[in-house]
């Protein structure tokens, strides 16, 4: 395993079934559920939506490495963001969760242009020395 993870705007919920999907639907030009529908079974190649090894929500993620996940407040897959790191959390490996109000998937994408994209990823950066080192 590596020895830290940093995840933008992570993609989980296979079954696209979270909340945020309908929430968050009207802003998030992005990620829809019959996007979600769509490219779903490409990813599966015929396995279950809930398999554990293509959708984590079913996993369990004891002794994963500490991990970063960040995605954009406006975003369909915000809730399975939210979903995966209480998860975590509860499996008692380390996460910090980040939800950036108002900013749509993967934001970050925007570095050079947006303040909060390129704020996250020096926050990024800096999460990840000090879990690596310098």
């Amino acid at each position: 395993l590596p020895g830290a993870v940093v995840a933008f705007s992570p993609w989980y919920d296979m079954e696209a079934n979270g909340p945020t999907f309908d929430t968050n639907a009207a802003v998030d030009v992005a990620i829809s559920r019959q996007l979600v529908h769509t490219f779903a079974p490409m990813f599966l190649g015929g396995r279950s939506p809930a398999d554990p090894f293509a959708n984590p929500l079913y996993a369990d993620p004891t002794g994963l490495p500490p991990l970063l996940l960040t995605c954009g407040g406006d975003e369909t897959l915000r809730d399975s963001v939210e979903r995966f790191a209480a998860l975590v959390e509860q499996s008692g490996s380390e996460v910090a969760l980040h939800i950036a109000d108002g900013m749509p998937h993967v934001y970050q994408l925007l570095a050079g242009r947006l303040p909060e994209a390129d704020a996250s990823i020096a926050e990024a950066g800096k999460w990840l020395r000090e879990k690596l080192g310098d």
